[in-house]
């Protein structure tokens, strides 16, 4: 199982928000070919191994121990359950982060990927 990950939460009316802005945004900066290649190499596996790959990873990164890919797949009733037991603000939150997602993938859909020749 991985050690669980340490989620560091922002103000933006803190006076160093900044300074901690800044250096959440300098991964690239520290990003190396190692990491890239890493990276490369889980989305072969998942190209070629496809949900198998997936079930193994998830072992491995989210240390949740899976038979296959319908395990990950949480029930409608459940997911309504934990949005009922959210906040008002938190439920917000979500809405407008997900549509702030929505938003800017709708401008990558491409219109076609068809072509025909002249």
């Amino acid at each position: 199982m991985t050690a669980p990950i340490a989620v560091r939460r922002l103000n933006a009316a803190d006076a160093d928000f900044a300074r901690h802005l800044d250096h959440l945004l300098s991964w690239e900066s520290v990003s190396d070919d190692g990491v890239n290649q890493r990276v490369l190499e889980i989305i072969q596996a998942v190209r070629e191994r496809g949900d198998a790959a997936l079930v193994e990873l998830t072992r491995r990164f989210d240390g949740l121990e899976v038979a296959c890919m319908a395990d990950l797949i949480l029930p409608r009733e459940r997911l309504e359950l934990a949005l009922e037991r959210i906040s008002p603000e938190q439920r917000r939150a979500l809405e407008v982060a997900a549509e702030r997602v929505r938003s800017y993938h709708e401008k990558q859909k491409q219109d076609s990927w068809t072509y025909t020749e002249a």
